[in-house]
């Protein structure tokens, strides 16, 4: 990774473990499952954007190609 993604990286252990050391004992049970669902739909949101993002510009640029060739 370049210093520029290091900058943008979301680093959810350091996170989650600032939430669950500010809450009562008692509540971190919930709030470390809630977290977890977190994490795993935040993955999944991305997952999804960077194969749409991927495949479309694919399709866009063979597109383009197809474009030049016809011509």
């Amino acid at each position: 990774m370049t210093k520029e993604d290091k900058k943008h990286m979301i680093y959810f252990d350091e996170i989650t473990d600032k939430i669950l050391n500010s809450i009562p004992k008692q509540n971190r049970k919930f709030v470390r499952q809630q977290l977890n669902k977190l994490d795993d739909n935040f993955c999944d949101y991305v997952g999804y954007w960077s194969e749409k993002y991927y495949r479309n510009g694919f399709c866009d640029g063979a597109k383009v190609i197809i474009g030049c060739l016809d011509e």
